[in-house]
């Protein structure tokens, strides 16, 4: 998240022009380094962090939250969910707020999953798969122990579908 509280929608909106239908962001006004009205705005964050982001006064904002801002007139409360997961696709209809939960719950899987499926882990001392879920604010709750991988990842997807709804990620 950003020090997005301390600008105001009306300097976004004189800085900026937003296609919801594209999700580009434009500048409004000419800005150093060559950037000049209508050029595209956004810069992606790093090469392992696809999201786009603006410089305002040395401080970096990311691009999706400055389209929602400009689309509601406020800054999110929390976080913006990627609906189909792009981080750099910006469309108004790609956009949804979501708290800390939801917004991990349509993330993809971490590069040391080992087992192919969230929440769902091998359990080396008991010889059993483990589904557990993790809800909020750090804390793990544990769905139970398998005889299979298939079992532990079905019994996870319905706690899943029950408490994230839309915002899983298909499984």
């Amino acid at each position: 998240m950003s020090n997005s509280k301390e600008i105001s929608v009306d300097l976004l909106r004189s800085l900026f022009d937003y296609d919801p239908v594209t999700g580009i962001l434009r500048w409004r006004v000419d800005r150093p380094n060559g950037i000049r009205v209508g050029d595209i705005a956004g810069n992606r964050w790093s090469k392992d962090r696809p999201y786009l982001r603006v410089e305002i006064d040395g401080r970096a904002f990311a691009v999706h939250r400055i389209a929602w801002a400009l689309m509601t007139g406020a800054w999110p409360k929390e976080f913006i969910d990627h609906i189909n997961g792009v981080e750099n696709n910006n469309r108004w209809e790609n956009l949804r707020e979501a708290d800390r939960s939801q917004n991990a719950a349509n993330s993809r899987l971490y590069r040391s999953n080992k087992s192919g499926y969230r929440g769902v882990s091998y359990d080396k001392h008991h010889r059993k798969w483990v589904a557990q879920i993790h809800i909020s604010k750090g804390k793990n709750t544990r769905i139970g122990r398998f005889d299979t991988k298939e079992e532990a990842v079905e019994a996870y997807r319905k706690v899943a579908i029950e408490i994230f709804g839309d915002f899983l990620r298909a499984i």
